[in-house]
């Protein structure tokens, strides 16, 4: 993801494969191949259904340009961890390591994430300091804006 609306455009995408893999996830612990006969199925259909499943997944992925960075967990709204699994399953996810690229890359992203979003990060991580600070962030913002609404009412108005 290079910004922030890059990345709210593939959001949906991204939730219908962490989707679609949930729902394979049930439907293979429902419909396990040792037990398919008892449910009139054969495992080679259950092989072949988890197959065509992982393929629209994968059609799915492929739309997505660039790379899934782990760095979008606290931007994602669903369960990022089944999210890596789906994308992983239909070999759409790409090894990570915390290097330079991948810093360079976060920086750029994070700078366009508007600050109502940046200062959610803090509850999203489970972060008391994080949330603390944002807290204070939002108390210095109200405090600014109530402080320039004094002077324009005073100044400019009628």
């Amino acid at each position: 993801m290079k910004n922030w609306e890059e990345f709210q455009s593939i959001h949906p995408t991204l939730q219908r494969i962490e989707n679609t893999y949930i729902q394979l996830v049930e439907f293979l612990q429902e419909y396990s191949p040792s037990e398919s006969h008892i449910h009139g199925l054969t495992e080679e259909d259950i092989v072949e259904t988890r197959a065509s499943i992982l393929e629209v997944m994968a059609k799915d992925a492929n739309k997505i340009t660039g790379r899934i960075y782990y760095w979008l967990y606290p931007f994602y709204e669903g369960n990022f961890l089944k999210l890596v699994a789906a994308l992983g399953a239909c070999n759409s996810m790409e090894k990570q390591e915390d290097d330079d690229e991948s810093r360079k890359a976060f920086y750029r992203f994070f700078r366009t994430v508007p600050v109502e979003e940046r200062l959610k990060i803090g509850d999203r991580l489970n972060d008391p300091g994080l949330t603390q600070q944002a807290i204070k962030i939002q108390d210095k913002i109200k405090t600014r804006k109530a402080q320039i609404k004094i002077k324009l009412d005073k100044f400019h108005s009628n």
